[in-house]
């Protein structure tokens, strides 16, 4: 599955190029640019057609379902739960802003693809009526871009220092919504094929789950033993 692939690869990046995304981040994002640049070329050439092979039918999907893009934000959203003081989050953490920051740069894509073909596209052809299913995912959609951007824009230091310590961590813990809103998101997306029998939807749907089943019982048991030491 995409997903794995794209984990693996963003999970290996950072744990072995940790020390030069902490030391010149601007790297990374621009690799992110770089990739959403080709992105859009690839559309713009017409290699998203249904007989693309190779480089571009592998490519192309990573960016436009926000496949790369996720991978990066499930190891922000895991690098939260990890062990106090282990290697692993010592490593990570010094990063996480970093990866965050990449992660939404390569789902711009993902936002811009999918808003020009649902406003554009899918409204017009059902005469400006969409499908309940099509208007849940509108709603949430929505919600998660005003949060994307919210959360995005204050991961920056330029605009951290501007902000009150206590102000800029009630703004981040917004993130616990966003992450919740896109498992929803794609439940909203997968389920309808997944009940009809399609079984990437069913993987994908299974997958994602995991993840996201995974990341929650972490967090409680985070908050628990922070719980715990207060007491």
């Amino acid at each position: 599955m995409r997903f794995i692939v794209a984990f693996a690869i963003v999970l290996a990046l950072a744990f072995l190029c940790s020390k030069p995304i902490r030391k010149a981040p601007v790297a990374l994002y621009a690799i992110a640019v770089a990739l959403d640049l080709l992105y859009l070329y690839g559309m713009a050439s017409g290699a998203n057609t249904g007989a693309s092979t190779g480089f571009w039918a592998a490519f192309l999907p990573f960016m436009q379902r926000c496949t790369l893009a996720f991978a990066f934000f499930t190891v922000v959203m895991f690098v939260g739960v990890l062990k106090e003081g282990s290697s692993a989050k010592t490593k990570l953490m010094a990063i996480r802003r970093q990866l965050s920051i990449a992660g939404c740069i390569l789902a711009l894509c993902h936002i811009v693809y999918y808003v020009y073909t649902y406003f554009f596209q899918v409204i017009q052809a059902t005469g400006g009526v969409p499908t309940m299913n099509l208007a849940v995912s509108f709603v949430i959609s929505g919600v998660l871009l005003v949060l994307f951007v919210m959360l995005l824009v204050t991961s920056f230091n330029t605009v951290k220092r501007r902000m009150h310590a206590k102000t800029w961590k009630n703004v981040q813990r917004w993130a616990y919504v966003f992450f919740g809103l896109m498992y929803v998101h794609l439940a909203v997306i997968l389920m309808p094929p997944a009940l009809s029998g399609k079984e990437t939807a069913m993987i994908s749907m299974a997958v994602y789950t995991v993840v996201f089943a995974a990341y929650a019982i972490l967090r409680i048991r985070r908050a628990l033993v922070e719980t715990k030491k207060q007491d």
